[in-house]
């Protein structure tokens, strides 16, 4: 999810901050305490994504330390459904500015 506010600066550029939403591994499970969410295979990171509200603008912030890699996102993009996009950080803040 995500916010946006003007900024105080001197620039008239909206200021836009995401909630934090690693994606730290695959295995699907996790001993640390509430840490699920983090380490899903890519198809429950897909029907997470695929189930968000139409219009929602969002980030994953994958890592490596916890087994994550390259084809696990691969592997996930090919599951999403065709109403969601993959962008990249310049568009994903143009969306979410716009959203509002």
């Amino acid at each position: 999810s995500s916010s946006s506010s003007s900024s105080s600066s001197s620039s008239s550029s909206p200021a836009v901050v995401f909630a934090p939403h690693e994606w730290r591994g695959t295995s699907g499970h996790s001993s640390i305490p509430f840490s699920k969410k983090m380490y899903l295979t890519p198809a429950e990171m897909a029907n997470e994504i695929n189930g968000y509200p139409k219009g929602s603008v969002g980030h994953i912030y994958l890592t490596s330390d916890g087994g994550a890699d390259l084809q696990a996102l691969y592997d996930l993009v090919a599951l999403l459904d065709p109403h969601v996009r993959v962008v990249d950080h310049e568009s994903i803040v143009s969306l979410a500015v716009q959203r509002g």
